[in-house]
């Protein structure tokens, strides 16, 4: 899963096809009902190389964009990407769970 600013939350699926580089595809679905967007997919196909520190990327590769209807409307091939690292700290601990009681559920005649 992957954040844009301006395309909202994306999946996507990514191959290894180097030491430090992979072929991406993320999927970004536009829901947003303002008529500064209109709905469906944008795709982007590229191909990444994380660098020697490992926290950053770059890639280059096409981006597709498709009505709900499937039909390719916008295609940009040479599309730019970076990325960097985020480190995301572990949640505080939430305590022992509290000891219940389990209780078999009958259904109603």
């Amino acid at each position: 899963m992957t954040r844009s600013d301006n395309a909202g939350t994306g999946v996507g699926v990514w191959e290894a096809t180097g030491e430090r580089s992979a072929d991406v595809l993320f999927v970004f679905q536009d829901i947003d009902p303002s008529a500064a967007f209109a709905p469906g997919t944008a795709t982007f196909l590229l191909a990444v190389t994380v660098d020697e520190t490992e926290d950053a990327l770059i890639g280059s590769g096409a981006l597709q964009v498709r009505p709900p209807d499937g039909t390719l409307t916008f295609e940009a091939d040479g599309f730019a990407f970076t990325a960097d690292r985020v480190v995301v700290a572990p949640l505080p601990g939430f305590g022992t769970p509290a000891a219940g009681t389990s209780a078999a559920a009958t259904p109603a005649p």
